[in-house]
């Protein structure tokens, strides 16, 4: 404001009553108001832009790791198999005898030794007593 001028000067020239200025007020609030609205719209929408992408992205890295697994687990049942039809395996459930024993236990060390994903291998009674047991970390060959 200029020397000599006050409030009233002001509006009078611009011809903006108090009646007209609650308006302004209020229209310019509005403004506002629609502005946020709009703002808060587009983040919404963006927000929910990344999160689809994030989504399809972890659903792809779960589906991909499903399909490892399950891979993984067919080629250690695959393996299982094969073992518990081998002589050796064979002739110790029939006999329980040491040397079939020492066999399977040699057997399976080889197998934990040169298989990843297999870190112990077992043979249990029907009682589910171990009879052999067979670790990664113990391997005897």
């Amino acid at each position: 404001m200029l020397e000599g001028e006050t409030d009233e000067g002001f509006f009078q020239d611009t011809k903006l009553t108090g009646k007209h200025f609650r308006v302004a007020l209020l229209l310019s609030f509005m403004l506002a108001l629609l502005v946020a609205l709009i703002l808060s719209q587009l983040y919404r929408m963006r927000y929910s832009s990344v999160m689809e992408t994030y989504n399809k992205e972890m659903e792809t890295a779960v589906n991909i790791t499903e399909v490892y697994v399950n891979e993984k687990v067919k080629d250690v049942d695959s393996t299982i198999r094969i073992l518990a039809n081998t002589d050796a395996v064979k002739a110790y459930v029939e006999s329980s005898q040491e040397d079939n024993q020492k066999q399977v236990e040699n057997l399976f060390a080889k197998y934990v030794r040169n298989h990843l994903a297999i870190t112990q291998l077992r043979i249990l009674d029907m009682q589910g007593m171990e009879k052999v047991r067979v670790d990664k970390s113990e391997e005897r060959l």
